[in-house]
């Protein structure tokens, strides 16, 4: 069960195309279109635009400590992700950019059909020691015994949905030097799979065998776990081709670009936009969707290792159910449910400096208030993108803060159609509460024969 939850707290997140930008702004990379619509060109020069894939992740948590040298370690949950003296929050994604294609109707309007498939993780005040005792056979020196008391809920989703949208872009406004754009995308949103957790009024004690390994005594609480779909089974492009419980989104924006010559690119171009705008629906599978009343008396053990590691974090009800002298049922969960997708109010702009040198700010953020039992969450951020380019390369280093990360430095590289970037590789190299990156290949484009 460790690796899963492992794998649920390295679920990363969104570079540049959801979340703040590595690389420079290029007003007809058509991948623009998943943070504002209204950015959708295709050059006038040609007829259509199209982009092959782009696969993109971020991690980050108020508790992390990651760095590239200690990254791919054994113990990197325990000694790179979760704090043991506070607990943990953050947040993680995993997207796929699949094939997009936009042609250009006349010189106001462009359109353009999109695919991509997203993981969202999001948690809450996770009490590290307890996760950190699961499944572990090599244990870290801690001092025994250890009480747990959870002052607040601990909270754990997962989502996995894909969405396929149609996005038209038009020129509102055009005068000498300038013009305004406005922009609109409808998505299709199927739900792929969903799995959640939540504990409150914890309350334990974390003790040690010398043979068997550390144990759960003396414990009192709530929990209950949601589980739809088969979780990851089908992300990525083959979802789209299974019904589900289908939902709408959108995303708005518009775009004020200034010209020194409408032949020439933007001098300055000011964005802002809305995205994701909607929600996704979920069906509960009842077998793994209920919820307990937690109570261990203190002259029994929950051991760890051998207990529950043969779980997994979308299948925790089998634990529970196996052991239901300390887990006694209280309801099961049949009706749809849904969350509000992870919307973001944004805002760029981008200045050329010359011909050689331009800077891009960068800035998003999430009004709503962070209840995971009901909305996905994206983090705030802000940051600047200096970038150096000629005609074959683009180099970029993003400098930004992030609400569970604080400040990184990273960098990015394009060279002709193929980028990789990360907003926090120059600070990995010492350390850093972020990991992300983002790799794919951009756009092609030319006309109809």
């Amino acid at each position: 069960m460790k690796r899963l939850y492992l794998f649920f707290f390295m679920l990363a997140s969104s570079s540049s195309f959801a979340q703040f930008s590595t690389t420079e702004f290029n007003q007809y990379e058509l991948t623009n279109t998943f943070y504002n619509p209204a950015v959708l060109q295709v050059p006038e020069s040609h007829k259509w635009s199209a982009h092959y894939a782009s696969l993109y992740f971020r991690s980050s948590a108020n508790t992390a400590k990651f760095s590239l040298f200690t990254v791919f370690h054994n113990d990197l949950l325990r000694g790179s992700i979760l704090g043991i003296k506070k607990p943990s929050s953050g947040y993680a994604e995993i997207g796929l950019l699949g094939p997009s294609f936009a042609i250009r109707l006349d010189e106001k309007t462009s359109i353009a059909v999109t695919t991509r498939s997203r993981v969202i993780a999001n948690y809450s005040d996770v009490i590290g020691r307890l996760i950190s005792e699961i499944g572990e056979t090599a244990k870290k020196v801690y001092t025994y015994p250890s009480h747990i008391v959870a002052e607040k809920d601990m909270r754990m989703n997962t989502a996995v949905f894909n969405d396929l949208g149609i996005s038209v872009s038009r020129t509102l406004w055009s005068g000498e030097h300038a013009r305004i754009r406005g922009g609109a995308t409808l998505r299709y949103i199927n739900g792929v799979a969903n799995s959640s957790m939540l504990s409150s009024d914890l309350v334990g004690t974390i003790k040690k065998n010398k043979t068997k390994g550390s144990y759960l005594t003396d414990a009192t609480g709530k929990v209950s776990a949601q589980t739809s779909g088969n979780f990851l089974a089908e992300f990525g492009l083959l979802g789209f081709l299974k019904p589900r419980k289908a939902s709408l989104g959108a995303d708005f924006g518009l775009v004020y670009e200034y010209y020194k010559d409408l032949k020439q690119a933007p001098k300055l171009t000011i964005m802002a936009s809305v995205t994701d705008v909607g929600k996704v629906h979920y069906m509960p599978d009842p077998k793994y969707s209920k919820s307990y009343d937690i109570g261990i008396p203190s002259n029994m053990r929950l051991y760890f290792n051998n207990s529950i590691k043969f779980s997994s974090f979308s299948h925790t009800t089998r634990i529970y159910d196996k052991y239901s002298k300390f887990f006694k049922q209280t309801d099961t969960f049949k009706k749809q449910y849904s969350y509000r997708l992870p919307m973001m109010i944004r805002f760029k702009m981008h200045y050329n400096i010359n011909d050689a040198y331009s800077v891009l700010v960068d800035a998003g953020m999430d009004t709503r208030k962070k209840d995971f039992a009901y909305n996905l969450h994206s983090p705030a951020y802000a940051g600047i993108v200096p970038t150096w380019r000629n005609h074959k390369f683009r180099v970029s280093v993003p400098i930004s803060y992030q609400e569970y990360a604080g400040i990184n430095i990273g960098a990015g590289v394009k060279y002709k159609r193929f980028y990789f970037g990360s907003s926090s590789l120059i600070s990995a190299l010492f350390r850093s509460k972020q990991i992300d990156a983002q790799i794919g290949m951009s756009i092609v484009s030319g006309n109809f024969k």
